[in-house]
This record gives C-alpha cells, structure tokens and sequence, in this order.
C-alpha cells in the first residue's frame, strides 16, 4: 500500500520512501504518541471503483513513519490495496513525515476496495530517529463500500431541430440537439456520436451537431446519433438515425420509423481474465446491408489493431474489398467498397452476443446512413 500525507497547517512538508526500522523495547512514556482524530468515507470513484478517503491528527514534530493496518470484512490484508497520500511518495504501505513543528493533520486514499465490502482502519506512528513505534494502534474506524450499482438502463435519445432557416421554399435546420439522457446519475458519465464521431460539442444540457451547409442539404441527408450511458458497472448505448431536412426519425431507407436500438458492452468493476480471442472478428461472416442484397466478407486481423476485408458474393456485382482497424476485441471500423454496384462507406461494427453475430452502423459514400448485420460461418478460433 502507498500512503499520501497532506500538510493543511502551512507546514513545510518533505516525504521520501523509508523503511520501518525494528521496535525497540521502551517505556511507553518514552513512544511516539498514536496518531488521533481519524475518520474515514467512501469519497469517489477511481478507475472504476470506489475510494476511501481519511485523514488523521499527528502531534509528534519530529520525523515520523504513519503506519496502517486494514481489515478487509475483519481480517487484516494488503492484498490489492493501494495507500495513497497527496505530497508523498513511499513504498505502498508507509509514510514519511519531516520536522512538522507542532500539530499537523495528514490526509489520504485507500484505492484497490472492493465493493460491497467493509473496511476498518488504524494507524500508528514510528519515529525515524530511534525505530520507537506507538504504545497502541488507534482504535479502527470502519466503513463500507457500497454494492455495484447495477448498468444503466438503455438511455433515451431526444432530438430537436435548432436555428431553422427558409432555404429553396423549405424550411432548413442549422442545427441537431440531443439532450442530456434522463438516465444519468452522480458519478455517470454520458457521450454522443454523430455519425460514429465522438461530439466534442458538448453544452450545459446536450450535445449539439452544426450542418454544415443548409443550403446544400437534401431530403436523404441522414444523421446517425449514438447515446451512451457509463457507470462502474459497465457502458450501455442506444441509436437512431434521423433526416435533418424532414425533422424527423426515419429508418435507413426513409420509409418507417426507426426504432432505437440497444447496443454496449458489461465491463465489472473486477473482471475475469479475458479468454477469449485475440479477435472476434477473423473469420467468415454472412451479411445483410441495408442498401440491398446479401454477401460473404472474410475478415482478418493483420496486426494487434490493423484488418482486411473481402467482399464476396453469389452474384459478382457483389465483389469488393475494404480494410480499418480493431478498436477492441468486439468493436471494429471498416472502409469498404463495392465497385460494381458503385457502393462504399465506412461501418462501425459490434460483435454481440457469444460472437456468432454482429451490428454495423455507418455512412454510405456520398452520404447516407447503412446498416449491416452479420452472422459468423466459422467456428470460433481459440482463446489466448
């Protein structure tokens, strides 16, 4: 564990790793005095996780180590845990005080707790000069973690038309809101992607997409918007795709309402070793476009990141080819064309269930949304 120590006095405070030296036997007048005034609270979320936070009193000012015990559901471990202390570098479970001239108050950080877990913290002081520790360890003060709050529910994903301007005998709007999702809570996080791009637009209640030419803007000039909902428990995303000049949700051939759809991935706060693949992806898939018909791609990983596609069909109009990059092992983005057909784009895609299938979201060359879904001819390959 790694401790760091605040000074809130004024003091001047130095910190260096030390190690404790062995206790020699003393009267107890003659000890450190025990470090008092500690409290502990669950304070915030730190890579997934929560935090606990603490500060305590010291009242010797010579140097001094501040040493730790912590129970874990009652038992004293080290296992995972990480002391962390502002100022301070040490050596994971001890710090370094230097010449605090009186009273002085430290501050710190317990990282690495697990949730729904109870934790209980004492401290002690051992003088540097000649090994003393305190007579006593302070009394343990106790606190829990919370359990894993369960993934966010599909976020919602609400739409206005801003700034409308008369262009050509039509109404045209200069700008596209989605509005921050309902589902959000403390410590939540929520973005959105317009067109597979993250939006860095972001204002006080929503993101905002700018069209960049209304003039220029025609009746199949489609907007795919993406919501994602992020909590400890993992990331939850919903989509639609929307035609700016009429105002309204439409489906990738602008004929029926689109329904939202539901995609995202469950990261837990300790996840089990990954023993899946280095890439779901490599393999043969069957697919289904959007823009009409069916075909066959082959796809494979080249390196850690950079994939092949091969388009293929029973009808030769089918044939084309594309390439991208994995951004994790279920999330792609692929370039394609299929030249015959006078097709491309580019495709965001997610494997989903056990990796037999896939979902694809992207804009067609020359505007336009696509769809794909895929379903996997070959096996899959085993894990690493």
């Amino acid at each position: 564990m790694r401790v760091v120590l605040k000074a809130w006095l004024g003091f001047a405070l130095g910190v260096t790793i030390a190690v404790g030296l062995a206790g020699v036997p003393a009267a107890a007048a003659d000890r450190p005095l025990t470090p008092m005034g500690l409290r502990i609270w669950v304070c915030d979320i730190h890579d997934g996780q929560e935090t606990i936070c603490g500060e305590f009193r010291n009242s010797e000012d010579s140097k001094v180590i501040i040493e730790n015990q912590v129970y874990e559901n009652g038992t004293i471990t080290t296992a995972g845990l990480q002391f962390d202390c502002e100022m301070a570098v040490s050596d994971g479970a001890k710090c370094m005080i230097f010449g605090f001239d009186k009273v002085g108050f430290g501050q710190f950080q317990l990282l690495g707790v697990k949730w729904n877990t109870t934790y209980c913290i004492s401290l002690r002081t051992r003088r540097v000069d000649d090994g003393l520790v305190s007579a006593a360890w302070s009394a343990p003060v106790c606190v829990r973690i919370p359990p894993l709050p369960p993934l966010p529910s599909p976020p919602g994903v609400a739409v206005s038309y801003l700034g409308a301007i008369w262009s050509g005998g039509k109404q045209v709007p200069q700008q596209v809101k989605v509005t921050e999702p309902n589902e959000t809570q403390d410590g939540w996080s929520a973005d959105v992607s317009f067109n597979n791009k993250l939006s860095t637009a972001r204002g006080d209640a929503g993101w905002t997409y700018t069209v960049q030419d209304p003039d220029a803007l025609q009746r199949d000039d489609h907007l795919a918007i993406q919501v994602c909902v992020t909590n400890p428990a993992g990331r939850v995303c919903s989509s639609k795709v929307v035609s700016i000049l009429n105002q309204m949700d439409i489906s990738v051939d602008g004929k029926s309402a689109l329904p939202i759809k539901v995609t995202g991935r469950v990261a837990g706060s300790a996840p089990p070793p990954d023993t899946r693949p280095a890439s779901l992806f490599d393999g043969t898939w069957n697919v289904t476009s959007s823009q009409g018909g069916s075909f066959t791609i082959n796809v494979l990983l080249v390196n850690s990141t950079r994939m092949g596609v091969a388009i293929s069909g029973s009808d030769a109009s089918q044939k084309g080819d594309g390439s991208g990059r994995q951004i994790d092992t279920t999330h792609a983005e692929w370039n394609f064309t299929q030249p015959a057909l006078g097709r491309g784009g580019t495709i965001d895609v997610t494997v989903t269930g056990n990796g037999s299938t896939f979902t694809g979201l992207g804009q067609a060359t020359g505007g336009g949304a696509i769809t794909w879904t895929g379903t996997k001819t070959t096996p899959p390959q085993p894990a690493h």
